[in-house]
């Protein structure tokens, strides 16, 4: 914690003293090195970890809905007492109008002398003046009434587009998340592609293997049709047919013996 809060204050000091050098030869070059080394840390940062820092800013944003919603809120119960004030505010008026017409016409339904007003005989002084409070006070209310018409649609119109910019700020998130996610699959796919010029790899010697093993099986093919000449040397192919067709005497006679004891003792023949 104390490490990060040193180089904290280093940036803020470093910023404070490139401001300072601002316009001059010296803060050129520290604001030349300091875009170098920012670019080299940017760098040296893996696309995954930066993938990671964007996934953390999405959803810091995300969850900046609640805040939004209980905005709206708030926004939507101002308008529902907005509107409250505006329909009592209009009735007032209604009534305030419904007696300031009967009090004139009280008063113009007689030229002189006493006015009956509510089925009660008034004097004329008491009607006029009261019809004079009457009217300002319905043409104040009338100006308080657009006062508050006004406020009221104000409200509406926030809450319409906030409403809107609500779902304007979901549909870009998502849409943010699905290219994240588009980026990420491409960037894993990138790096098994890279991985696989490092799989393990014997450099052919088991392919050399089995060229070898076959060649020792060729030679002693070989050495064994060598030795199948050699043992019948100077014959050709018809005489070696006609010893393979040869009769072998030694074990008909052993045979004969078997099934003839009389003509000869069983004995084992000897090789």
């Amino acid at each position: 914690m104390c490490k990060k809060a040193c180089i904290a204050a280093l940036a803020v000091l470093v910023g404070v003293g490139v401001l300072g050098l601002t316009g001059t030869k010296l803060g050129s070059h520290i604001r030349l090195q300091w875009n170098k080394l920012r670019a080299k840390a940017e760098a040296q940062v893996s696309p995954e970890t930066e993938l990671d820092r964007l996934e953390l800013v999405l959803k810091e944003m995300k969850d900046d809905d609640r805040r939004y919603e209980d905005q709206i809120a708030k926004l939507d119960l101002a308008v529902e007492k907005a509107q409250v004030k505006v329909s009592e505010r209009e009735a007032a008026q209604v009534a305030l109008k419904k007696k300031v017409d009967a009090l004139n016409t009280a008063l113009t339904s007689v030229t002189s002398g006493p006015v009956v007003y509510n089925n009660r005989e008034r004097s004329r002084e008491d009607v006029e003046a009261q019809l004079k409070i009457d009217v300002r006070r319905y043409l104040d209310g009338q100006a308080t009434l657009k006062n508050a018409k006004e406020t009221l649609r104000i409200k509406r119109d926030t809450l319409t587009q906030s409403r809107a910019r609500l779902q304007e700020l979901r549909a870009a998130r998502e849409k943010a998340q699905a290219k994240l996610d588009q980026l990420r699959n491409a960037l894993m796919e990138e790096r098994r592609t890279q991985a696989a010029g490092e799989v393990v790899d014997d450099g052919g010697k088991m392919t050399q293997f089995g060229k070898d093993l076959e060649a020792v099986q060729d030679r002693v093919k070989l050495m064994k049709k060598t030795r199948e000449l050699r043992a019948t040397p100077g014959q050709g192919p018809i005489d070696r047919a006609e010893a393979a067709e040869k009769p072998d005497n030694e074990v008909d006679s052993f045979i004969n013996n078997l099934r003839n004891p009389q003509n000869a003792s069983v004995a084992t023949p000897k090789r």
